[in-house]
């Protein structure tokens, strides 16, 4: 009997044992968040609200093995700074034990403070127990960004030192880097230490930071494409307020990146079209940025430039110092893409426009306009005949959305009754449309030809033709002026 007693206790000690063992190895697999102590919040101007924990033991945090101390969360709830309690693997590489780590929300490394020699991405990048405070820098993607190598290392058959950080692009082509030895190549001789920096087409130049920035600022607004991409589409479908509260959140962490106020300067651009409050003078101030920190950018200059120009005409009658001012600014931006891009068509005609419909006073010039339309001779005969129609009288213009809505007056007006005014409507709008313009081109288009057909008494065909308009686009045919083809060509980088 008293054996069985042994027994049974021994097998309860050993059943207690292992019951305990195997809750041991769940607490170390298990997220941890029970064990954090939330001492403060703050917020940060790029990562927004902050939460500072302290983690009472080692645990998982976030699937992530974290070592007693603080911890930092994102507003959410992901994980953001902390030090790793172990070994743990990210991208397929072994980050050491005791690595100070921040990360994005998409949960990838921004910043990773190594306590040694760690191979990352096929690179082996130095680490300091003592002194992890140069931490290696990844692009939200995943991708390594900024390093300082262990040893003087070979990137794309460039030889670089580990005197100084090397820089690579978001799919590992090399950035910048000091070099390690002297290097002949096409564009010159470069000495051993000489720091240099790749332009996106693999060309080595003598690094400069003008250049540094705009090629980090076209690798930022890169990773922002698709979130720009969602906010132009809410702004095709009309839902500008909606585009613009996300447009700022992304400037809060981006404030200078091109494509950003591009897209800004353009939704205030077709809500000032739309009748609201929204000013010129705001609307050229982000398209200024974007030309700022992108110069070389076509889309950007041609933009801002076209501002200029409506601007110009719009304060002639009012303050003629600010009509001068932009006119200025206009015709400078159109030079300016020329110069990048001689066949640019719109630019050279948009050229033609100001010189012939600004007074010579704030920039006009008929000499000059004659001499960019012989110029537009030479590379298409349509814009040529366009340019030559603007130079003639260019108080009509040459879009044919702009010629509908200058009908829709002339037609209320009543002031030519000779004229049929729905005949040459239906003609020239049925020649457009066989373009096969944007929706809210044809929208805008077939709504004026509405207008006119109801003003000349036609209810029901004005109501099929109104239908039509609203199916294509419910906005663009409520806009009370024609909407230039810029408010909807696709996103450029």
């Amino acid at each position: 009997m008293r054996s069985i007693t042994s027994h049974l206790f021994l097998l309860a000690i050993l059943t207690g044992a292992f019951s305990c063992q195997t809750r041991n190895e769940e607490d170390r697999t298990q997220d941890r968040v029970d064990k954090m102590i939330e001492l403060n919040s703050y917020y940060h101007f790029r990562y927004g609200t902050i939460h500072v924990n302290f983690l009472r033991e080692d645990g998982i945090v976030r699937s992530i093995p974290c070592r007693r101390g603080k911890v930092r969360l994102y507003d959410e709830g992901q994980l953001m700074t902390f030090v790793l309690s172990s070994d743990h693997n990210i991208r397929n590489d072994l980050i050491p034990s005791g690595s100070r780590m921040t990360l994005y929300r998409n949960g990838n490394p921004e910043y990773i403070g190594l306590p040694e020699n760690t191979n990352i991405q096929g690179h082996l990048v130095s680490g300091n127990r003592w002194m992890p405070f140069h931490p290696a820098h990844f692009y939200e993607n995943g991708g390594l960004w900024n390093f300082r190598a262990a040893d003087d290392l070979d990137v794309n058959g460039i030889p670089c030192s580990n005197q100084k950080d090397i820089g690579l692009y978001p799919d590992g082509r090399l950035l910048t880097c000091q070099l390690s030895e002297t290097m002949r190549t096409d564009s010159g001789s470069y000495d051993e230490g000489a720091q240099v920096i790749m332009d996106e087409k693999g060309a080595m130049h003598p690094y400069a930071d003008d250049l540094y920035t705009v090629i980090n600022r076209r690798i930022a607004d890169e990773f922002l494409l698709g979130s720009v991409t969602e906010a132009f589409m809410l702004r095709l479908d009309g839902r500008t307020d909606s585009a613009m509260n996300m447009l700022f959140q992304l400037k809060e962490w981006h404030p200078e990146s091109p494509l950003l106020n591009h897209e800004m300067a353009i939704v205030k651009w077709q809500e000032y079209l739309g009748g609201t409050r929204e000013t010129i003078g705001s609307i050229m101030w982000f398209t200024g940025e974007a030309i700022r920190n992108d110069p070389s950018n076509l889309a950007y200059a041609f933009f801002d430039a076209e501002c200029g120009l409506f601007a110009a005409c719009e304060l002639m009658k009012q303050d003629t110092m600010k009509a001068a001012w932009c006119a200025r600014r206009a015709i400078d931006g159109y030079e300016r893409v020329l110069v990048m891009k001689p066949d640019h068509l719109a630019a050279r005609l948009s050229l033609v426009e100001a010189y012939v419909s600004l007074p010579g006073t704030i920039g006009g010039n008929r000499q000059k306009a004659e001499s960019h339309a012989q110029e537009l001779k030479k590379f298409d005969t349509v814009w040529a005949a366009m340019a030559e129609a603007i130079r003639l009288d260019p108080e009509y213009g040459q879009a044919v959305p702009w010629f509908m809505r200058y009908m829709v007056f002339m037609a209320a007006r009543k002031e030519q009754p000779e004229v049929d005014w729905v005949a040459v409507a239906g003609d020239l709008s049925a020649t457009y449309l066989g373009t096969e313009p944007s929706d809210p081109l044809k929208a805008f288009t077939i709504g004026c030809l509405s207008r006119i057909i109801r003003i000349s008494g036609d209810e029901v065909k004005a109501d099929e033709l109104w239908q039509e308009a609203m199916a294509l686009d419910p906005h663009t045919p409520e806009y009370p002026m024609d909407p230039p083809v810029e408010l909807f060509t696709p996103l450029a980088l």
